[in-house]
């Protein structure tokens, strides 16, 4: 069987889509150059904002994304990933406006965590207040019977300045270490596992940075599309 066309949904941001396919690569099992997968990437930072669409009542992002999806599809993708937690409040528009699969980073996550860490009771999430808002995660974790930790509003907010500036080309070690803060506050809260719900803070924060499994959504997702394509 020939391996399957991954096609990234991407722009959103740029890093964070850099990063999606370089852990596609890692995933991916290759002794040879040619063993790797054909990826096809959209990378549109000019779809209107998520966050401004969520909290503001801004323009939809949801048909850019959808047009996105079904260019891919035209140009011979076989599946879907989407390198945006947030923007997966988009995800039936995406479904809707294609015949392939669309993995889902949240769905994917959370089934990470029951499987890989079935002890885990209290999950913390470390998002942008946009995400939080849409309740996405939330629900997730619920309905796999987990208790969500989350930041206070304000530690949100504070959460997407952080995201912002490393958006805007800041990387100084002051955001990863209020970061790291943000996240030990949530584990003082009784969080078991951080979830990093934005795919910018994989970036920001390491493993080894926190006293609790941090779990990266970008690479479960990277993980179970690689999985799919190489059909393994």
């Amino acid at each position: 069987m020939s391996d399957k066309v991954i096609g990234i949904i991407g722009g959103l941001g740029p890093e964070a889509t850099i990063d999606l396919y370089r852990k596609i690569i890692i995933a991916t099992p290759a002794g040879i150059e040619q063993e790797h997968l054909r990826v096809l990437i959209d990378s549109n930072p000019k779809t209107p904002c998520r966050i401004k669409a969520i909290l503001e009542g801004g323009v939809s992002s949801g048909p850019v994304l959808a047009e996105m999806a079904r260019g891919l599809e035209k140009n011979g993708a076989d599946l879907l990933v989407m390198a945006c937690n947030t923007a997966h409040y988009y995800y039936p528009q995406i479904v809707d406006a294609v015949d392939i699969p669309v993995l889902n980073i949240i769905e994917e996550t959370v089934k990470n965590i029951k499987k890989q860490l079935p002890g885990i009771k209290r999950v913390g999430i470390m998002a942008s207040h946009a995400l939080l808002q849409t309740g996405l995660y939330q629900e997730a974790l619920n309905h796999m019977g987990l208790e969500v930790i989350r930041p206070s509003n304000d530690e949100a907010a504070e959460m997407m300045a952080y995201i912002f500036r490393f958006k805007a080309g800041s990387v100084e070690d002051s955001i990863q270490h209020e970061v790291q803060e943000l996240a030990g506050k949530l584990i003082d809260n009784g969080a078991q596992v951080i979830i990093a719900g934005c795919t910018e803070l994989p970036l920001l924060i390491e493993p080894e940075d926190l006293s609790v499994p941090l779990v990266d959504p970008t690479e479960v997702l990277a993980r179970a599309a690689v999985s799919i394509a190489k059909d393994i």
